[in-house]
């Protein structure tokens, strides 16, 4: 079976993110901020949400109470140089929108070199003594370079810390916990500085240096990170 579909106004039908599911439904977004809910026992459409503009974060799917909640975000792309970048929580059962968070960011497109702001990366879901948190990274903030880090209260939408970066990201934050339940995560920027955070206060541990802009994604092992730039590197790093 297929979904093929075609909505009025938003041509852009490529998709850069990953699919997200929760048991018959599956939740997909593509190049234009179209975003579905799929049957996926007869591939047809249960709800549809317009996100806006280009959507290459994957869709995070929440278990809440036993029901999905969506988290998604949108970068500034067909909206031109200056946009709003917005990061919501919606209802995975009938698409309605919980809470958003917004914020101005900047893009460039000319013709085949674009480099866009707002969120490309996937949030991140806190767990054990984070689990009321979610984190997500904006990138090219304002008219700068840089990018924000943002904590938000899953369930209120209300923003618990910021950390401003001076370069942007578009690498996906990834959790790491201690033998107590406490959240650190770990974040690369594009000047290729790799640092860690500690989850509830957002306080920066430490960082390091790496040769090449980092836009993949790490992935942790215990206590080992490991990451691959653009200078042609893979590094594991050892978190003590």
């Amino acid at each position: 079976m297929k979904f093929k579909y075609l909505k009025n106004g938003k041509p852009h039908q490529g998709i850069e993110s990953s699919f997200g599911a929760y048991r018959n439904l599956g939740y997909f977004s593509d190049n234009n901020g179209n975003v579905f809910c799929l049957d996926l026992s007869k591939m047809i459409p249960v709800w549809y949400f317009d996100n806006l503009d280009d959507s290459d974060a994957s869709i995070v799917v929440d278990i809440e109470n036993n029901k999905p909640f969506l988290f998604l975000g949108n970068e500034v792309d067909k909206q031109g140089s200056v946009g709003s970048s917005f990061f919501r929580k919606v209802d995975g059962l009938t698409g309605k929108e919980i809470w958003n968070i917004r914020r101005t960011c900047t893009g460039t497109n000319n013709g085949s070199l674009s480099n866009n702001g707002g969120i490309l990366s996937t949030c991140l879901i806190g767990k054990k003594k984070a689990k009321d948190l979610v984190i997500t990274v904006y990138s090219r903030v304002g008219n700068k370079l840089g990018g924000e880090i943002v904590a938000i209260n899953k369930k209120t939408g209300a923003e618990l810390y910021k950390i401003e970066m001076p370069y942007y990201s578009w690498s996906s934050p990834v959790d790491l916990y201690d033998e107590h339940g406490n959240m650190y995560f770990v974040l690369g920027d594009v000047s290729g500085l790799f640092s860690i955070y500690e989850g509830k206060t957002g306080k920066k541990i430490d960082s390091i240096q790496l040769e090449g802009a980092v836009e993949s994604s790490p992935i942790a092992v215990d206590n080992k990170v490991i990451i691959g730039t653009r200078g042609g590197f893979i590094y594991c790093l050892t978190i003590n």
